[in-house]
């Protein structure tokens, strides 16, 4: 369950009135959370995902408030999930799947193009955060090629890193939509 501060304070960064996928924020990042909760993520990980995007991200533009505010919300949410939320919101998503089976991660950030290391344990749990991001907004309208793909790649390549819940919920996914195989094409012989 959701605690109220956290609601209180997303209502109060109008994330309540602030679009996205057809709905508001707030209902996405519920969503998010939900889904983190319901596969067995530590509570940290759980409110981390339900301000994933309110800096902003490379994708999700609106910054329901700035990094100048990180303090205020590390006061209200905890440094480590603020922190979690923070590196979500500011390095290249791709880098948590690209860098799933570095022995020293490091990601990109997005503003400056520089590594930003992080331990394995934190490339988990943002590759469990992207998940539950994910699968929380799919539905069949958005479905595209592209997306299929991305899905794929980040469920093989961060699967050692994902919950049993988020593996199972992306196979589910994936099992709908699978990604066509290339026709071979035919050769005739004499």
């Amino acid at each position: 369950m959701i605690e109220q501060k956290y609601l209180d304070l997303l209502r109060e960064l109008t994330a309540d009135q602030s679009p996205h996928s057809g709905r508001t924020l707030l209902e996405h990042l519920t969503g998010t959370y939900d889904l983190l909760e319901s596969w067995g993520n530590s509570h940290e990980v759980c409110v981390a995902g339900l301000f994933h995007s309110i800096y902003g991200t490379q994708y999700y533009t609106v910054q329901s408030t700035s990094l100048a505010d990180r303090q205020r919300i590390a006061e209200v949410i905890g440094s480590r999930a603020e922190e979690l939320a923070f590196l979500f919101c500011t390095t290249d998503r791709m880098s948590f799947v690209t860098q799933a089976a570095a022995p020293a991660p490091k990601l990109v950030d997005t503003k400056t193009g520089q590594p930003v290391p992080v331990s394995q344990d934190v490339l988990g749990e943002l590759i469990e955060i992207e998940a539950a991001n994910r699968i929380e907004q799919f539905a069949p309208e958005t479905v595209s090629p592209e997306l299929i793909e991305a899905m794929t790649f980040m469920l093989k390549a961060g699967d050692r890193h994902m919950t049993l819940g988020a593996k199972q919920a992306f196979a589910r996914a994936l099992a709908e939509y699978p990604l066509e195989e290339p026709q071979a094409s035919k050769q005739t012989t004499d």
